[in-house]
């Protein structure tokens, strides 16, 4: 479960820590930190977006070959706090950590070669669409995402696993982000 956790709430970035030595590194965190890919400035400030949200929810779906897609877990980040439930394995909690768009163990870029294609809509709201690489820990792949064009936050992602994560059943996955805060109910959590 704590393998599905990491990379569920990697592809969004919500359960990694920031190393001590990361967060003494003044150009670690900043904006015009030289190792971003500037190609992906507004898909980082998205991520950033996402993460300093007061309460958010995300759901997870896998993409199955014969296009359906069944909701695998769904992660609920509330106060200092992140809930998580997947496959049906009961609410778990974990304390929320920061978030950056830098990888906590390489401080390397976590989106880089971003290329945007256009507005679409996305989740009945008006969103550019980009198109970038995605890395975190052992896991990479192409990345699909969405930011809502009025809130400048990730509505919605799609990621291609290039190696099939442990905990994935499938090799394709989309995330949903949801930022009305009523719908991020703290859940009972099992022990």
């Amino acid at each position: 479960m704590r393998k599905f956790l990491a990379l569920s709430i990697s592809i969004l970035g919500a359960m990694v820590a920031v190393s001590a030595s990361a967060a003494s590194d003044p150009d670690y965190r900043p904006a015009n930190n030289p190792l971003e890919d500037k190609s992906c400035f507004a898909v980082n400030r998205a991520y950033e977006k996402m993460h300093n949200s007061g309460r958010y929810s995300t759901n997870t779906y896998a993409l199955m070959p014969d296009g359906k897609t069944p909701l695998f877990a769904t992660v609920r980040a509330i106060d200092a706090f992140i809930y998580y439930e997947a496959n049906g394995m009961g609410w778990k909690k974990q304390p929320r950590i920061v978030r950056t768009q830098f990888d906590e163990r390489t401080h390397l870029p976590i989106f880089t070669d971003c290329s945007e294609t256009g507005l679409e809509r996305a989740d009945e709201k008006l969103a550019v669409h980009y198109y970038a690489l995605w890395s975190r820990h052992t896991w990479k792949g192409p990345i699909e995402v969405w930011i809502d064009r009025s809130s400048g936050k990730m509505i919605k992602t799609l990621v291609h696993f290039d190696s099939h994560p442990d905990d994935f059943p499938f090799p394709v996955a989309i995330e949903i982000m949801d930022y009305d805060r009523d719908h991020a109910i703290r859940p009972t959590v099992s022990n």
